[in-house]
């Protein structure tokens, strides 16, 4: 259950406190920096998962709840801050939080994580490298960005959706 992996995914959890502080008082170097140790756990701890054989039902919770959890937050202090739109941030937290959801009534159902999927994976990649550049208070093309993050959180979510009907279906 405790393994590097694991640790990884603990740690991207609990350093989204300090990169919102860092973010809420303008500490725009250090809110930055954190959240680029915050992206990189979460690539280590897919790769050392794999390459140690570490995969297990606990990192397949961690991981996905610790980037829910630095998103949301991070995406939350950023609305408070108008830097992003509400109807945005009102899109990533549902969505985020339907797919929390239904993972645990999946658990429940078919008594195994199922695990992201790739969409999944470079949505939550996109909103990370957005919040980044929101963090800069930067807004060059941003109409255009926003455009993309809301395409690819509808088509992840559908994908999420139509992979669970498919899952409880067949079980």
């Amino acid at each position: 259950m405790w393994n590097l992996p694991n640790a990884l995914s603990l740690l991207r959890m609990l350093l989204a406190l300090p990169v919102c502080i860092a973010l809420w008082h303008n500490q725009t170097t250090l809110a930055v920096s954190l959240g680029i140790i915050a992206m990189l756990t979460d690539y280590l701890d897919g790769y050392y998962a794999r390459k140690l054989n570490q995969v297990s039902e606990m990192g397949k919770i961690l991981d996905p709840l610790a980037d829910k959890v630095i998103v949301i937050s991070l995406i939350i202090i950023l609305a408070i801050m108008q830097r992003i739109p509400l109807w945005l941030t009102v899109m990533i937290f549902l969505r985020d939080i339907l797919i929390l959801l239904g993972g645990i009534y999946l658990k429940k159902k078919l008594g195994y994580v199922v695990p992201s999927n790739q969409t999944g994976k470079w949505t939550v990649l996109f909103i990370a490298l957005y919040i980044i550049y929101k963090a800069l208070d930067y807004s060059y093309f941003e109409q255009y960005i926003i455009t993309f993050i809301a395409l690819m959180l509808v088509i992840s979510f559908v994908q999420y959706l139509m992979r669970a009907i498919k899952l409880l279906r067949n079980a």
